[in-house]
Formats: structure tokens, C-alpha cells, sequence
């Protein structure tokens, strides 16, 4: 396993997951006003039944619901786990670094300029830091140990 490569991966999936959650969301708010009470259009007392098609759809919207729920809680879930391991990293720089390049998408001219110190060499090496240690905290040591050996 590459644990640089799949670190990269996971910061840039960032914007996506958080993307992907306001969507789910959104569809969950759409799900609630769809299956929302709505006033009797008319009670018909010679049909003293409820229509089958009716059941089956509010079954089929909470299961969809449901389902929606789940999905979001597994996708925060993911986005907090990478998070949290952005944020024990000890550098505060190397923190401000990895959110800047990877989560705001900012180019290295511009973290450059965020991080008055740096040059866009040193961002690009500062990142690479990052990434071993974000990498070293989400997996243990098996990425400490890789890393070490390049």
C-alpha cells in the first residue's frame, strides 16, 4: 500500500464528502416534506379501508429515509475520522498547510502568502511533511514505517 498515495486520496475527498452530505441532506429535507401529514382531501365513509398503494409508498419513503439517514452518518463519520487526524497533527503549520492545499484547494502561491514564512517550495515540502504525518496518525505505524523507508 502506498500511504502517501492513499493519504492524498483521503484529504482530497474532503470537499467531496462535505459535498456529498448537503446533497443527502437536501434529499432528506425533500423525503420529510414528501411524507409530511397533509390535511384529508375527503373521507369517503364507504371505503373503510386504507389503499394498498398508499401503505406500500410510505413504506418504500421511510425505508428511503432510512437509508439516507444511514449514508449521512457513515460519510460524517469518514469526514470526522480524517479530520481528526488533521487536527493531531502537533504543527499547527503543517495542520494549516494540509487544509489550505487539499480542503480549500488553494494553489502554493497562495498558502504561500497565508504562511508568511514559507515559499512555494517550502509549501510544497511542508505538504509532503503533512501528508507522512497525517498518514502516520490515520494508519499507525505500518505508514510510519514506509515512510522511513523512502
Amino acid at each position: 500500500m502506498d500511504y502517501f498515495k492513499e493519504a492524498e486520496e483521503l484529504l482530497y475527498s474532503v470537499p467531496r464528502k462535505e459535498r456529498a452530505i448537503e446533497q443527502m441532506q437536501a434529499r432528506k429535507a425533500r423525503l420529510m416534506r414528501k411524507g409530511a401529514p397533509t390535511a384529508p382531501k375527503g373521507i369517503d365513509p364507504s371505503k373503510p379501508y386504507t389503499r394498498a398503494s398508499f401503505e406500500g409508498d410510505t413504506m418504500n419513503d421511510l425505508c428511503e429515509l432510512s437509508d439516507v439517514c444511514r449514508k449521512i452518518a457513515e460519510t460524517q463519520a469518514a469526514l470526522d475520522e480524517i479530520k481528526d487526524a488533521v487536527a493531531a497533527i502537533e504543527s499547527k503549520e503543517l495542520q494549516l498547510c494540509l487544509r489550505l492545499w487539499y480542503f480549500e484547494r488553494l494553489p502554493k502561491e497562495k498558502i504561500a502568502e497565508r504562511i508568511e514564512r514559507w515559499s512555494k517550495t517550502t509549501v510544497y515540502n511542508k505538504r509532503n511533511e503533512g501528508v507522512y504525518e497525517f498518514a502516520r496518525i490515520y494508519w499507525g505505524f505500518s505508514a510510519e514505517k514506509q515512510h522511513r523507508k523512502n
